[in-house]
Order: C-alpha cells, then structure tokens, then sequence
C-alpha cells in the first residue's frame, strides 16, 4: 500500500471526523473526503437475547456457536464473537485458538458447521467436535493489476496475486453460467479500461455538462449490443451447463442449443 502512495496507520484508532479531516491515534489528517469502511457497531441481536457481549457488541458463543444459556439458538459470522482452533491451508493446527474475524469465509463455515449441528440434534446423532477454523488466507486486490496475499505460510504482492485474487473468486461463485458471465465482464472492463463506479456532483449544469444527443444516442445503442451479447454469453452457459448432462436429456440440451443459435444469428444481424 505504501509503494502504492497510500499512508497506513497500524494500530491506531480514529476518534473523531469532521469536514476537515479526521483524527487518529490523537493525529489530525486532514482531509476534503472521508470514506469509511469499517464497521460501527455489531448486530443488537445481544440485547434481543438479554446474553452476555464483548465490548463491541458481538454475542459470546459456546465452542459449538450456540448462546450462552440458550443452546436453541445458534450465532454466527461478525455477529459471533468466536474462538476457535485454526488450521492452516494444508490442515496443520494452530497452537493457540484465534479470534474469528468478521469477513465472509469464517461465516461460511460457521453456517456449515451449524447445519451440521442442527441435523445431527434432528437425527438423534452425537454432536460433532467444537468448530474450528480453515484458515485459507486472505486475498485483497487493491489495483488494476496489483493485489495482496497472506497464505499465512507465505506472503507475496504484485500481479501474481491479481491472478490469484481473480481466479479464486471466479471459482466460487455459484454455477458456471455465473462463473462464465463474471469472466467476460471483468475480461470487457479490463481490455476496455471501463470505470464502474459514477461520480454526481453537485455543479450547477453548465455548456460543458449538457449531455450531446449524438453521443448519448451512440452510448446507448453500444450499451444495446452489450446487453445482447450478454445475453449470448448466458445463453451459452447455460447451454454447456445443460449439455454436460446430454446423456440424460438429449432434447432439451438441443433446444437449447437451438434457441441459443438463433438468438446469436439475431445479435449478428442485428450489428451488422
């Protein structure tokens, strides 16, 4: 981050912001523009529940993430306050039991680990071992082609791990309809250099703001073709989604096949 230009405060904590700035660690930073994305305050489930909570607000849980004398009721993710046993990417096992932090892996598993719970309570079964933790790393990308890893056992930054950061993401999401639709949309963003995020201000409009109809017209018919070939792109997911069970329903792998050839025959027409 340093390297990056950005100034990094370790261990300090922001006591105040204002319109001038904000202070950390008892260090004013000035500043025209605040962003903050650190949570506030935890889930008041706490208070519903009248149970015992850390200094922040999370509920303190039992090794199997049940409430304090309330073993009916289960708490997970940023809600939880959790320690538990951590292993590392290849299954070796922590000495010491790690606070989970609040991002979506611990919650993952944490899900699992009570559904199992639940089931097992359902079945008359006996409950399993006390939760412990996968530790997997962490991935943050913070440039176009610049990201950080911490695999724990290792800790690199630069392209290498842009390309880690993107393929474990595109890997876990749901389908490969999805997998495929998010690959070309962050192919298209990349190659073109297109922003996804639009700034409003507050400026009164002015000769230069006032939007060129050709232009406008242009953009929308280009915006047009993008969303057929999105719907191509689904389409075609879609159609090698159902394909792979071609064995089992030949027919309905051909229509699909068939709907997705005319509506590619229709994008061609159409952009020519």
């Amino acid at each position: 981050m340093e390297s990056l230009g950005v100034e990094v405060f370790t261990n300090a904590r922001v006591t105040s912001v204002d319109s001038d700035g904000i202070v950390v660690g008892g260090q004013k930073v000035p500043a025209g523009t605040v962003l903050w994305g650190a949570g506030v305050v935890a889930s008041p489930v706490g208070r519903w529940l009248g149970t015992e909570t850390d200094k922040s607000g999370k509920v303190m849980v039992e090794p199997d993430l049940s409430v304090r004398d309330h073993p009916e009721v289960f708490v997970i993710g940023d809600t939880a306050h959790v320690v538990a046993p951590v292993r590392n990417l290849f299954g070796i096992k922590s000495r010491t039991p790690m606070l989970m932090p609040g991002v979506a892996q611990p919650a993952i598993q944490e899900g699992k680990y009570v559904a199992d719970v639940i089931r097992r309570r359902v079945a008359g079964r006996a409950q399993p071992e006390p939760f412990w933790y996968w530790d997997k790393g962490d991935l943050a990308i913070v440039g176009r082609t610049y990201a950080v890893a911490d695999l724990r056992f290792s800790r690199f930054a630069g392209f290498a791990a842009w390309v880690i950061w993107a393929v474990v993401h595109i890997y876990f999401l749901i389908g490969f309809a999805n997998r495929l639709f998010v690959l070309l949309q962050w192919g298209l963003d990349f190659l073109t250099k297109r922003r996804r995020v639009r700034v409003l201000s507050e400026e009164p409009p002015s000769a230069q703001n006032l939007i060129d109809p050709a232009a406008f017209a242009k953009d929308a018919y280009s915006r047009q073709r993008v969303f057929r070939a999105g719907r191509v792109a689904m389409k075609l997911a879609g159609a090698a989604e159902m394909c792979t069970g071609v064995l089992k329903d030949r027919i309905s792998c051909f229509e699909s096949c068939w709907e997705l050839a005319s509506l590619y025959m229709v994008y061609l027409i159409d952009a020519a």
